[in-house]
């Protein structure tokens, strides 16, 4: 178990990159336990994201859409939800998988408005999203919902 995203993350770090994505799309299913070619292409495309994130993007925008790809636009997306979450929005956007798209513009969503107030705004009012999408990422507490909690005195007499 693993092996297959060993290899892809290896042959990403060390040889022709593109190649170990096609070489995974394709791969024959038969044999491979459910998800894990997809797994696999999540990893080898985190790798090449962390190694060249600019000819990552650009290789996986010229392929699309394929929905075998769908783990790597995942992988793009998350990789810039913290720092670029608008590009992460563009990315969540061509996700053809329609729960993982809800997923990851509901968490780029939330960044951007975070990080961004004002452009998040700007980009929603000339974009049409899903209303439960809409309604998630602008009904969220700032913060990412995280709650903070102050320190409790200990009660009388216990430690």
């Amino acid at each position: 178990e693993g092996a297959l995203s060993g290899i892809a993350r290896r042959w990403v770090q060390h040889h022709d990159r593109p190649s170990a994505i096609k070489w995974l799309l394709a791969m024959d299913s038969d044999g491979l336990r459910a998800g894990e070619r997809d797994d696999a292409i999540a990893d080898g495309f985190r790798s090449w994201m962390q190694i060249d994130p600019d000819s990552a993007q650009a290789w996986l925008i010229t392929q699309l859409p394929n929905p075998g790809l769908d783990a790597a636009v995942a992988e793009a997306g998350k990789r810039l939800t913290p720092t670029d979450p608008d590009k992460a929005m563009e990315w969540a956007l061509r996700l053809i998988d329609e729960e993982e798209r809800r997923i990851q513009l509901i968490r780029a969503g939330k960044r951007w408005r975070e990080k961004d107030p004002e452009a998040f705004s700007a980009w929603l009012a000339e974009n049409e999203l899903p209303e439960e999408i809409r309604l998630k990422i602008l009904t969220a507490p700032k913060g990412g919902g995280r709650m903070k909690l102050k320190p409790q005195p200990a009660a009388t007499g216990q430690p």
